[in-house]
């Protein structure tokens, strides 16, 4: 199931060097790449730039601090506290157009919300014996690959049902 994934994305690196790209794209490249901050806040690439390197400092900073955090009080609520702070902090970022209210939304998601997953290898550890422990990770950790290489199938056949294939 892998190589389904894979086999065509190796396909696509040969295409994009050996296949001229219509020029029609190449002149809406631009607007395409656009993303929400730049193109609907208004604000410039590199401020979203600093923005995003910033928001993954404060990842890795707030990582190893939930780490040891769960070292010492345990593991269940220090993966509770984070989620519940996270769910008001999305609107934080998502909706308003002031730069300075991004930035906080960003860093209150990096501080908590994406900072728990690095609790997830020791977790995982805690929750499977040791006879199946490296199995049982190697399972939970691939079931993305798994289903993603599943999704390549299951997307051809809708979009040529559908018609939404360019030919």
């Amino acid at each position: 199931m892998l190589w389904i994934s894979v086999l065509p994305a190796c396909i696509v690196l040969f295409v994009r060097r050996h296949v001229k790209e219509p020029v029609v794209w190449a002149e809406n490249r631009l607007r395409h790449l656009a993303t929400h901050l730049v193109k609907d806040v208004g604000l410039n690439p590199g401020s979203v730039r600093g923005l995003t390197a910033f928001a993954n400092l404060a990842i890795v900073l707030a990582s190893g601090w939930w780490d040891w955090v769960s070292d010492r009080y345990g593991r269940r609520w220090t993966m509770i506290i984070p989620a519940i702070m996270t769910l008001p902090v999305a609107p934080l970022y998502r909706f308003p157009t002031d730069f300075t209210w991004i930035g906080v939304g960003y860093l209150l998601q990096g501080l908590f919300g994406l900072a728990i997953l690095s609790q997830n290898p020791s977790w995982l550890c805690e929750r499977f014996p040791t006879e199946v422990r490296a199995t049982a990770i190697a399972c939970c950790y691939h079931q993305g690959v798994i289903l993603g290489s599943f999704m390549v199938p299951v997307f051809a056949a809708t979009s040529i049902s559908v018609s939404l294939s360019p030919c």
